[in-house]
């Protein structure tokens, strides 16, 4: 049963809701997170719009992070820039909740809150609201695409493919998946879909060869290749199941002992609660294990493109999981939806069990982060008012431990579109 629009309506303004709940302070003021300042926007400023427009950077394209400021240097004050980057990657994260409710593998009304529930509960600290994250969180916009019919919402679908295949190589594990279902279905819209994330895979991928063999990024190491197991089960399970408690304790006890029993100890806890997951899969149907091998093709794709020494990789770099993460997590609710008839605690119990221990630790993660998230340091207003009196003086942005200042030179647009006035006239 499709949802109806008042309750999708309702589902979207409690998403709304939860997320204006969460952080405030970010949605009022804004602000600007690492590479998007120096990286995205300073070139924006400074040089050609088409330029920057087309630019691969980090070695790879961002459609998403470059047109928005692109557009936000030419057409917004300096000054609304932050608010500017929150409110696209708040857009992005609605648009999440949208195909997730809209899909239609979600077939009743408690799979559709719950499958919201999950984007908006997931731990996500490090990408919650940051715009240079979107590209997290479109991966699983094309994995909930991929599940949906082809001639619903195509021009919602088909355009958020387009933009998900060229913001990041993130979003390629999921070409395989779309030129299948386009063998399997025949139609034009479905092999439309395909032939927009193929090409933008393409894209990518050439952009991210190039970048790899110039040897700016190292692709894998044998070591993480060794503990991705124990990785899945600190990052994925573990602070889903016990929380940040149990996570917090998982990862004391392998950053204590690196040893090769530990490791194999961790690796069997991973399997044992990936064949979980994959029963839980199955129970979902095709959308289920469709869903399953995106979710371990983007572990398995995201894993190989961290960076740094294992213990950087044990204790953060969280983003790099979090596609995979919430797709995981969408298991328990295709099964849930995909078995209404079954009462037994495989089919139906569990699944629902697992839900509610997500949602509800997802909640107290929330809460517990929730003073961090109102501390938005440094302040952009702040910073831009010192650059106001001083073109010279070097722009921060967040986090506070980000080194790299950012340099803006004066010129006319950077004051409002209506009543512009050039700086020397100031």
């Amino acid at each position: 049963m499709l949802p109806r629009p008042t309750e999708t309506r309702r589902i979207l303004l409690a998403a709304l809701g939860l997320a204006i709940l969460r952080a405030p302070i970010l949605l009022t003021h804004g602000r600007v997170m690492a590479e998007e300042g120096p990286v995205y926007f300073a070139p924006a400023w400074n040089g050609n719009a088409l330029s920057a427009f087309l630019a691969p950077h980090m070695g790879y394209y961002s459609l998403f992070l470059n047109s928005l400021t692109v557009f936000s240097a030419h057409f917004l004050p300096v000054e609304w820039l932050g608010l500017a980057l929150t409110s696209a990657s708040l857009a992005v994260l609605l648009l999440t909740v949208y195909l997730a409710v809209t899909c239609e593998a979600f077939a009743d009304s408690r799979s559709r809150w719950i499958a919201a529930g999950i984007v908006m509960l997931t731990p996500a600290i490090e990408v919650w609201l940051t715009a240079e994250d979107a590209q997290f969180y479109l991966p699983v916009c094309a994995a909930l695409i991929c599940i949906s019919s082809e001639n619903r919402h195509r021009l919602l679908r088909t355009g958020t493919l387009c933009v998900a295949a060229l913001t990041g190589p993130t979003s390629a594990v999921v070409t395989p998946f779309f030129l299948w279902r386009a063998f399997r279905r025949r139609t034009g819209m479905a092999i439309l879909q395909a032939a927009v994330v193929t090409i933008g895979t393409l894209v990518e991928a050439i952009l991210l060869l190039r970048f790899l063999h110039a040897g700016a990024r190292p692709l894998s190491s044998a070591a993480k290749d060794a503990w991705f197991g124990p990785v899945l089960v600190l990052k994925i399970f573990s602070v889903s199941v016990f929380g940040r408690p149990g996570a917090f304790l998982a990862q004391r006890i392998v950053l204590s002992h690196t040893t090769p029993a530990i490791c194999v100890v961790f690796w069997i806890l991973a399997l044992l609660l990936l064949a979980l997951f994959w029963r839980m899969a199955r129970h979902g149907g095709s959308a289920g294990v469709t869903i399953f091998a995106i979710a371990m093709a983007s572990l398995v794709f995201d894993n190989a493109g961290t960076i740094g020494s294992l213990q950087t990789i044990l204790i953060g770099a969280f983003r790099y999981y979090f596609t995979g993460f919430v797709l995981l997590w969408m298991l328990p609710v295709l099964a849930l939806a995909g078995s209404k008839h079954d009462k037994s605690s495989g089919g139906r119990k569990l699944p629902l069990a697992l839900c509610c221990l997500f949602l509800f630790w997802g909640a107290v993660d929330s809460i517990g982060y929730w003073s961090r998230l109102q501390n938005v340091v440094p302040d952009w207003q702040d910073q831009v008012a010192a650059w106001r009196k001083d073109p010279h003086t070097p722009i921060m942005v967040a986090p506070p431990g980000w080194k790299t200042p950012m340099y803006l030179q004066p010129h006319d647009h950077c004051m409002p579109a209506f009543g512009r006035r050039s700086e020397a006239a100031r």
